[in-house]
């Protein structure tokens, strides 16, 4: 019957993207933990409606002669697609306007968000430091702007160690640039920072958790490792 083909396939666009979501958290959590999973939640309305449109695209392929014969069965199909577009976009819209938004754009940010504690941990207060002191070099990258940037930095923790050896080492790497290259290199030295603190602290996971297996038994051991 052509209703109960269409129901079929309205199933499947509201459905199918529902497994692909979960199937993608799943994959997230398990690969990257439940942090990651709240860095990429915009990436599941995409991944979701993208899976959407793909099945909408293929019922059309198989069904077409049906669907052009009883054109009216189109409506609904239509309209849950169109219904579920409705939700899905304004709500990436609005995530990822609160992820851009909490994204530092200036010394005050960067400042703000270390002394506030919004950013936790050694090494994320240092990258965060050395990512402040880059972007107050954008509009003056003059050496009284570097002293001052580092004074406000420091003042936000000044017990933080790595938060001091960041900010020391960004500015060993710009000292002898000409002032026009400053900003772009103090960038590319903060993102080095992050890159180095991400190995160090996956090595550290991926080492603590051999270790971890081994004392849990040779029968279960790494089953739960996603990297095994």
């Amino acid at each position: 019957m052509p209703l109960g083909q269409l129901l079929t396939s309205i199933a499947l666009v509201l459905i199918l993207p529902m497994v692909v979501g979960a199937v993608t958290r799943w994959g997230i959590i398990r690969t990257r933990g439940q942090r990651a999973l709240t860095q990429a939640k915009p990436l599941f309305g995409l991944a979701t409606m993208g899976s959407m449109l793909v099945t909408v695209g293929v019922i059309f392929f198989m069904k077409g002669r049906l669907l052009l014969s009883h054109w009216t069965l189109l409506i609904p199909l239509l309209a849950a697609t169109l219904i579920y577009l409705a939700i899905i976009l304004p709500l990436i819209t609005w995530i990822l306007k609160g992820y851009f938004d909490g994204i530092p754009s200036s010394l005050e940010d960067a400042a703000h968000a270390i002394r506030t504690m919004v950013v936790r941990g050694a090494p994320l207060i240092g990258a965060t430091a050395a990512y402040g002191l880059a972007l107050a070099l954008r509009p003056d990258a003059s050496d009284e702007r570097i002293e001052e940037a580092a004074r406000v930095l420091r003042a936000t923790r000044p017990t933080a160690v790595n938060l001091a050896w960041a900010l020391e080492r960004v500015r060993r790497v710009i000292a002898a640039l000409p002032v026009a290259e400053r900003a772009a290199a103090a960038f590319a030295e903060a993102a080095r920072i992050c890159e180095e603190d991400v190995a160090q602290c996956r090595a550290i996971g991926v080492h603590g958790a051999k270790l971890i297996g081994e004392k849990a038994g040779a029968g279960r051991r790494g089953w739960w490792l996603p990297w095994r």
